[in-house]
């Protein structure tokens, strides 16, 4: 891997000489045509300067140089223009706003430079057509037009002035390229080995950059969690629910891949946080789950059932249903710590006692989550709000992140994700509005 690093690196140093020859040697090419055109000394030394090259290049061919930098500059406002009509109109029409003048300045541009190219070559003596060559073989059609009636010496001042334009750039490349063979290499062995502490401290290094390094770390950061998640979740695909020992196996993989997902989320990007879960889904699904019409028993000791809570104390807000409209999901409110339902004990604990409260089914389903389920961050602002019905997620769940901020709000059917998902940054701009069906994402 090393060698091939380094003959990469060598390739790019021999494609920026030959670049930096033919610039010097188009450059001279131009320089020998002002001269033996009689241009003024000025022009003959804008020949060695990119950009300030158009002068001669244009006035060599019988242009008018003002003409043209006020047609350039009308062309670029025009571009302006249209793309500020563009952004008004909207994108349907877009297209044929900007489209067509477009390509009617580009085919006025080539027919412009064909012009001075043809016209350049007719000048010296040489067929127009091997100026209009020029447009395809600049660098050797052109030294053909310029020397073909004699060499001039060329400008003593201007072949330095361009020597240090064209390989002054390549000196730092050079450096830059031996310095970053060698910790390309150890990147790439740290990627091979999978050690991502190092991969992360080899590219820090590498950007010499505060920012960057922050961005490269958090995202190694959420890379490891996914991948480590995603392991687990992968082996649980291969057990079979239908054997008790695999089956326990499962259940304990899958409540300690939930739990280190709910608790380093945080570190998750929304897109990566949302896969992870939909396929926590779609193995949890694989369960077995204990049927809610099973009959409780009754017994002459059986204590009387607790009396429901009052209408005052149900959960705030609308019912979320798969059809709920965008502005719904916006505008659901979601109870701080709502009390848990009929038939069901409270589990946890609010802040500053606990960190998580939620609800679990009585009787022959105990343990099963039914009810609200809140989560709430170290500092003391709710993580995660949503409702369990028979050890399902149902309705409208809702994710913050340590700032307050909401992160991402979602629609559950029957354990699965149905309905509107939406996601949002720290600063509470919108990032990612998609429409779910069934767990899986569909096209609006």
């Amino acid at each position: 891997m090393e060698s091939f690093v380094a003959a990469a690196g060598t390739m790019v140093l021999v494609i920026g000489v030959i670049g930096a020859l033919l610039q010097l040697f188009s450059a001279y090419a131009l320089q020998a045509l002002a001269e033996k055109n009689e241009l003024p000394d000025f022009a003959r030394f804008l020949a060695w300067i990119p950009v300030l090259q158009t002068y001669p290049l244009i006035k060599c061919g019988g242009g008018d140089f003002k003409k043209f930098m006020l047609g350039f500059a009308g062309l670029m406002g025009g571009f302006i223009v249209l793309g500020i009509l563009a952004a008004v109109v909207g994108s349907g029409a877009s297209a044929l706003i900007v489209g067509l003048p477009a390509l009617a300045a580009a085919l006025g541009i080539i027919y412009y430079i064909g012009r001075i190219m043809w016209r350049t070559a007719d000048m010296r003596g040489v067929s127009g057509w091997v100026g209009l060559l020029g447009m395809l073989f600049f660098p050797f059609a052109y030294g053909y037009i310029a020397f073909h009636d004699g060499w001039v010496a060329p400008n003593k001042a201007g072949l330095a002035l361009g020597a240090l334009l064209a390989f002054g750039p390549l000196v730092g490349q050079y450096q830059m390229v031996n310095t970053m063979s060698q910790q390309m290499e150890e990147v790439l062995q740290a990627a091979e080995t999978g050690d991502l502490g190092e991969l992360e401290s080899q590219l820090v290094q590498m950007t010499g950059d505060e920012n960057a390094a922050t961005q490269i770390q958090q995202a190694l950061s959420g890379l490891g969690i996914a991948m480590e998640l995603g392991a687990e979740l992968a082996a649980v695909q291969a057990l079979d629910p239908g054997d008790p020992q695999q089956l326990e196996s499962m259940r304990q993989t899958l409540e300690n891949v939930r739990g280190q997902l709910e608790a380093r989320e945080s570190e998750l990007d929304a897109r990566t946080s949302m896969e992870l879960y939909s396929q926590l889904r779609t193995q949890e699904a694989r369960l077995p789950q204990a049927s809610a019409e099973t009959p409780i028993p009754q017994t002459a000791a059986a204590p009387p059932p607790p009396v429901a809570p009052p209408a005052s104390a149900a959960p705030i807000g609308p019912p979320a249903t798969a059809g709920a409209p965008y502005d719904e999901i916006l505008g659901f409110a979601v109870p701080a710590s709502p009390p848990c339902p009929f038939g069901t004990t409270l589990h946890g604990a609010a802040p500053p006692d606990g960190e998580k409260q939620w609800c679990t089914r009585t009787g022959p389903d105990e343990g099963m989550k039914h009810g609200w389920y809140t989560q709430w961050n170290s500092n003391g602002n709710r993580a995660l709000a949503g409702e369990y019905r028979d050890g399902l997620r149902v309705g409208v769940w809702t994710r913050w992140f340590p700032n307050g901020v909401k992160r991402v709000q979602a629609e559950f059917r029957d354990g699965l994700q149905d309905g509107i998902l939406v996601a949002w940054s720290k600063q509470g701009e919108k990032v990612l509005e998609q429409q779910f069906s069934e767990g899986s994402p569909a096209n609006r």
